[in-house]
């Protein structure tokens, strides 16, 4: 069985990634599932957020510097039905004002919250245009603390993790001589109730959810060794808020967003693209 593997890295200096709003670091890539025989990725990005505002971030950014690794594996059982999983950080919220030069930095946020995902996916092809998908993706809430109710006389409150798990299921429909592939693939949401410990009030829950997703990739050759893609992402943010106990009401205000991308690929050699 051959092997055939990628490593790619991402740096980003920009406050929001090209994702679909809310807390998103990350969304689901399934190209993978489209590469020929038995293959291998590895991905790295890094995230240097520049938030600053007069007041309460004059000199830094209020976000910290992200670091993430993805990786996916894809293994054909037949001509027409492919296995794969791929493991990824799909949200975070990582604010701190510590080293933002604000006065006020001791009264203000302190969030460090991670989502990582490990999706299952098989690909069945009808035929050599049309193909379906389906699997499963594991949403993890890793161990978290969220420093917000100062201003209220309250510590820090420590949030525990949790897994959920929901539907993903798409298609796609190819024509291989151009390089064309569309696919429309749906991600189910995910509901979090998370214990909570806060040393001023007690125990209690705090409530997050991943919302579902809409989302239409596509590309299509457009000369020799020159490839057009993008994707257009829809997400249900504004029913999929943040209550950190002891808050209320909800903490976050989260507003439905549809995400555009789009880029060009070239092909230097049979070792390079950019």
């Amino acid at each position: 069985m051959k092997l055939r593997a990628i490593a790619t890295m991402i740096l980003s200096t920009t406050a929001l990634s090209a994702t679909a709003g809310g807390f998103e670091t990350n969304s689901l890539s399934t190209s993978f599932m489209y590469e020929k025989g038995n293959y291998a990725e590895l991905g790295m990005s890094s995230r240097s957020p520049d938030v600053k505002g007069t007041v309460y971030a004059p000199t830094g950014s209020a976000l910290a510097k992200q670091d993430y690794v993805s990786l996916a594996i894809k293994s054909d059982i037949s001509s027409d039905l492919s296995v794969g999983l791929t493991s990824y950080n799909q949200g975070a919220v990582q604010l701190d004002y510590s080293s933002a030069g604000s006065p006020y930095a001791v009264a203000l946020p302190v969030v460090d919250l991670d989502i990582n995902a490990l999706a299952v996916l098989v690909k069945y092809s009808l035929s050599n245009n049309v193909s379906i998908l389906g699997g499963a993706k594991q949403s993890q809430v890793q161990n978290a603390s969220a420093n917000i109710f100062q201003s209220a006389g309250l510590p820090a409150s420590s949030v525990s993790g949790a897994t959920e798990t929901s539907l993903l299921i798409g298609a796609s429909y190819a024509i291989p001589k151009i390089a064309l592939r569309a696919e429309l693939i749906y991600e189910g949401d995910a509901e979090f109730s998370l214990d909570t410990s806060n040393a001023g009030v007690g125990t209690g829950k705090t409530s997050a959810s991943v919302p579902d997703y809409m989302t239409l990739n596509f590309q299509s050759g457009i000369a020799e060794d020159t490839l057009l893609f993008g994707s257009i992402r829809k997400a249900d943010w504004s029913n999929h808020q943040i209550t950190v106990f002891p808050g209320t009401p909800t903490t976050s205000s989260f507003t439905d967003t549809t995400t555009y991308s789009l880029g060009i690929g070239r092909k230097i050699n049979d070792a390079v693209s950019l």
